[in-house]
């Protein structure tokens, strides 16, 4: 069952060139009601006050898109999980993406993955996270293929699958869990451009 802390990834597969008139910055509390009036476009879920709040707590972390208006057009936000407190035998601490989205008019412009990165090195920065880890509801095909490309695996038993993970409108959803190393390892990206370019 999906907290309700957890969301729903909902991104389109960007193209390769990046918007270079979008800059990433941290959340600030006078950002909030335009976060919120995104999200409200990108999820099924509703999040309330407390999750907002929890945003600016030192476990929580966001960075947002913004356009040369001023505009909010994409957001990624991740929180801390320490596993020892889960009773886990290794404690091991892991990040977890909570939203990752960009708005309608600004998809296809490779600012998702810019989003990922930018929260992934913030968590670099500033967290000691060695794994990044998320929840994809299982009918979000795109979403999926968009993780995968990033170097994301299915994790867990099942094949990663999570059973009736998201309730939505009364209707309950499986999800797959994905992980990734924080920093993809260097050897992965040479190979992944040594086949780009035996393609070609």
């Amino acid at each position: 069952m999906a907290s309700a802390s957890t969301s729903i990834v909902d991104v389109e597969q960007g193209a390769t060139s990046a918007n270079t008139h979008v800059w990433f910055r941290d959340l600030r509390r006078d950002d909030v009601q335009a976060l919120q009036e995104l999200q409200l476009k990108l999820f099924p879920v509703q999040y309330n006050h407390n999750f907002y709040h929890r945003l600016f707590s030192y476990d929580h972390f966001c960075i947002v898109g913004v356009d040369m208006s001023g505009a909010i057009v994409a957001v990624a936000s991740a929180r801390v999980i320490d596993t020892d407190s889960m009773n886990e035998p290794l404690k091991q601490v892991q990040g977890y993406i909570m939203t990752l989205g960009v708005r309608e008019s600004h998809r296809r412009l490779g600012l998702g993955a810019r989003a990922l990165d930018e929260i992934c090195k913030l968590l670099r920065q500033r967290t000691s996270c060695a794994v990044i880890m998320l929840h994809v509801k299982g009918a979000n095909t795109a979403a999926i293929a968009f993780y995968e490309s990033q170097g994301f695996v299915r994790d867990g038993p099942e094949d990663g699958l999570l059973r009736n993970h998201y309730d939505l409108d009364g209707r309950w959803w499986d999800a797959y869990q994905y992980a990734r190393p924080l920093t993809v390892p260097l050897t992965t990206r040479i190979r992944e451009k040594f086949e780009f370019c035996v393609l070609l």
